[in-house]
């Protein structure tokens, strides 16, 4: 049995030979994937309900890659949630799904925030959706055109050689209303918000799981957002109220920067640390992580965004006379386990 306690020296031991492979996986060993996911199965203690959260993806826009972009990823939108139920729910299906390639259970629940390409791009080329033994549902907001229409055009021959229809694993792709409960299993259910961002919208998913002692824990995705300074602000904040992590956007600088990298551009959809630092300190969130980069952020760009962000913390939890809020970037393979701390590779 695995302890989670700071001194367990088993828990130590697991956690570095996690590193370990975590590292071989980022140096291109994708052939180690399947392992190192079942190593951080075996950090959640027996007995005990948990949430680990992986993710896989930090990317916007585009993917890249270089040296520049070691540390903080160059794949596109992805994470995953390993559920203590043992059932798996994917965040978006960016270049970040294929390191999901070797995973190996029959069923899973992918989670679409909106279909702009960056959040999709990387369904063509995920294994298990071939699997006809597979059985995966897609979950996608209602928004005119239907999600099985926009995944079809992705595969039009045009665009790609396979068409939609050959990925078997697929056996339903639900739509709902942002705003509605999606998932409920008893244990973990999923609600959804709708966020501002061109092209009707995106959604924010948050999970929550029940522990035995009749508490639950929050985790929350909200990627892809505009602020707007208005009462669906407030929306937001009620949102991530409490959450125990919310991992969001932080695409560009904030508006009043003067830094010449990632300008903020009005009405495109993306939000900064600052934003995202002050919502989270109102909602009272007790840990914050950056994703959806931008592909001029390189690894020395977001390296002192971390520092920036953590001063700007600070700032705030005294300027709102709040609790401080940790900070953090994401980094491809970072997994986090609710509650409790988490284990960030």
């Amino acid at each position: 049995m695995w302890s989670r306690g700071k001194n367990s020296h088993r828990n130590n031991k697991a956690c570095e030979l996690y590193n370990s492979f975590a590292f071989f996986i980022k140096k291109g060993w994708g052939v180690l994937n399947t392992i190192c996911t079942t190593l951080s199965l075996v950090l959640v203690e027996r007995g005990r309900k948990t949430m680990r959260i992986t993710l896989f993806g930090t990317r916007g826009s585009r993917p890249v890659s270089g040296p520049q972009y070691n540390s903080y990823g160059g794949d596109t939108t992805c994470a995953a949630v390993f559920a203590n139920s043992q059932k798996t729910f994917i965040l978006d299906a960016g270049t970040g799904i294929c390191r999901l390639n070797q995973i190996g259970d029959k069923e899973l629940y992918l989670l679409l925030t909106h279909l702009h390409w960056d959040h999709i791009q990387g369904l063509p080329f995920f294994e298990p959706a071939y699997d006809a033994d597979k059985n995966i549902s897609i979950y996608g907001k209602a928004n005119g055109k239907s999600v099985k229409g926009a995944l079809d055009n992705q595969h039009e021959r045009f665009n790609f050689p396979v068409p939609f229809d050959a990925l078997k694993g697929i056996k339903d792709i639900l739509e709902f209303h942002p705003g509605e409960e999606i998932y409920d299993d008893g244990e973990m259910s999923i609600d959804t918000l709708l966020q501002n961002h061109p092209s009707g919208g995106s959604v924010a998913y948050r999970f929550r799981e029940q522990l035995g002692d009749g508490s639950c824990t929050a985790f929350i995705f909200s990627t892809d957002y505009e602020l707007e300074g208005n009462w669906l602000d407030d929306r937001v904040a009620e949102f991530w109220s409490k959450a125990d992590l919310v991992v969001a956007d932080m695409h560009y600088e904030p508006a009043d920067s003067e830094r010449e990298e990632n300008k903020y551009k009005s009405g495109w959809g993306h939000s900064d640390y600052k934003s995202g630092i002050r919502l989270a300190t109102v909602a009272e969130v007790k840990k914050l992580v950056g994703t959806h980069f931008a592909p001029s952020s390189t690894d020395n760009y977001l390296s002192q965004l971390e520092s920036r962000m953590e001063d700007e913390a600070e700032r705030m939890a005294e300027q709102l006379g709040k609790a401080k809020v940790e900070t953090g970037l994401a980094q491809p393979l970072q997994t986090h386990i609710l509650p409790s701390e988490s284990y960030v590779i």
